[in-house]
């Protein structure tokens, strides 16, 4: 189904596997090698080395963007990856590790789920586990006590990966009145033609607007990447590296150290042209909170105040945290525990007719 999630997602939000051209095919479900069909989670390699290029190209004073190349289809790998050390959340702490599972995400969700499946959720445990067996395990190895928490942490991802799938699919075929099928062979022809008239309905129109006017109020948008705040506080390290052995002064001292400054670098960028620095703000309002953000610093510095954590620099100027997300209830029972026992199997509310949950894997 078109999910109300449709807007919330913008491009900054893709994950991508690696920065390393390691992928030369895919594993399909009978062990064939073939082509992944999407392109959704490439292009880190090209930003990474874009970035690399314009680093080195400002030591004659002015910025150069280089041209991005095309991106090229997303490919399953062909090795596997042991890990060693997990994070508290089930992330491996291996920065491509990392990368590998969330080009998993990526592949699993818009290859190995149907687009109308009407959520998530409608997906027994014991489904959810068998995409991990057999489309996360062959390419990731855990050790057995690190599995449970890894598991939690790849469902979130492939939900995430499955409902910006849906949103590009709108915004760059349904809007533009396009067929994906041949960029997208994994698409099944009538699951296309249920979720175009999905999303043309009224509801799904009304969900989309009421999305469309919260998402205007989002006023600091960033340019993290796909490689998140990890990626880019080492690319900041070396901007404030490079700067420092040519002897320019950086505009970021100016900024408290800590969570205010890389929210803040985060929304802009750092230019460098006759052998000075300045940032470029990304929005005229990001650039406001950070004359307060200087402002309530020297303010807190000067009578001896101290920040904690919910209440930190960074809270103060922009208001109170706003923590977590709504969470949307369970419509599907969690276990497949009757249907194991012949009984028979659970109907998915928003599809309407018949068994539904082994329906949504390809």
């Amino acid at each position: 189904m078109a999910s109300s999630d449709e807007e919330l997602y913008s491009d900054d939000e893709r994950e991508s596997e690696d920065y390393y051209d390691e992928e030369q095919g895919v594993v399909g479900d009978e062990g064939q090698q073939g082509l992944a069909g999407d392109e959704e989670e490439q292009g880190l390699a090209g930003d990474e080395k874009q970035q690399q290029g314009v680093a080195g190209d400002e030591e004659h004073g002015a910025t150069v963007h280089r041209v991005r190349k095309a991106r090229a289809s997303t490919k399953w790998p062909l090795d596997k990856m042991t890990v060693t050390e997990i994070d508290d959340v089930g992330m491996p702490q291996d920065w491509k590790q990392k990368l590998r599972l969330r080009r998993l995400a990526g592949l699993i969700a818009r290859q190995r789920l149907s687009l109308v499946m009407p959520s998530f959720s409608c997906l027994s445990l014991r489904q959810k586990w068998s995409l991990f067996d057999m489309y996360v395990m062959p390419w990731l190895q855990f050790q057995p006590e690190m599995k449970e928490l890894v598991f939690k942490c790849a469902m979130k991802m492939i939900a995430k990966s499955w409902r910006m799938h849906k949103s590009n699919l709108v915004r760059k075929f349904i809007d533009k009145g396009l067929e994906p099928l041949e960029k997208h062979p994994h698409i099944e022809p009538a699951d296309w033609n249920e979720f175009v008239q999905l999303r043309e309905s009224e509801e799904a129109q009304a969900a989309s607007e009421r999305f469309r006017e919260l998402r205007k109020r989002h006023l600091h948008d960033h340019n993290l990447g796909p490689v998140g705040y990890e990626g880019k506080i080492a690319r900041w390290e070396k901007e404030d590296s490079d700067l420092s052995a040519k002897g320019i002064p950086n505009p970021w001292d100016e900024f408290p150290e800590g969570r205010s400054r890389n929210w803040l670098r985060a929304r802009s960028e750092l230019a460098v042209s006759d052998g000075t620095a300045h940032i470029k703000w990304k929005k005229e309002s990001t650039q406001q909170v950070s004359q307060e953000v200087k402002k309530k610093n020297e303010n807190a510095l000067s009578s001896g105040m101290t920040w904690e954590r919910e209440n930190d620099l960074l809270s103060a100027c922009l208001g109170p945290e706003q923590p977590g997300r709504v969470r949307g209830v369970l419509v599907c029972p969690a276990t497949m525990a009757g249907s194991m026992h012949g009984l028979s199997p659970p109907v998915c509310p928003g599809r309407g007719k018949g068994p539904a949950w082994w329906m949504w894997i390809r």
